[in-house]
């Protein structure tokens, strides 16, 4: 379970910089999960009965992540949890070398 919270933590470490510049990653996505969905239904023609189940059922679960889970469950998160997006855990922190960062003082407002 660490090893996928490492993992986690790594790809959100090299996007959180570019995130905000990017223009629409998501056709990015969706595109190449069109290309790759294609690419196993072909596989699906094959005469085997094992090979055609594996091809469909990795087309469906393609297609399912790229427009459910990355199109609209992602970017709705990331939209709604804010800054909690980029917590790391101190324990990965350390597991990353990534030094500590000093906490950013608190904005206030003065309605003066």
């Amino acid at each position: 379970m660490r090893l996928v919270v490492l993992a986690t933590a790594l790809v959100l470490a090299s996007v959180a910089p570019a995130w905000a510049s990017a223009p629409a990653p998501c056709k990015l996505v969706t595109s190449a999960a069109l290309i790759l969905m294609f690419a196993f239904l072909v596989l699906s023609s094959s005469p085997g009965f094992e090979i055609k189940e594996f091809a469909i059922g990795l087309a469906a679960g393609i297609i399912f992540d790229a427009t459910v889970i990355r199109a609209l469950l992602v970017p709705s998160l990331m939209r709604l949890l804010g800054p909690a997006n980029w917590w790391m855990p101190d324990w990965t922190r350390a597991a990353l070398f990534i030094p500590r960062e000093k906490r950013m003082p608190e904005p206030t407002s003065e309605n003066a």
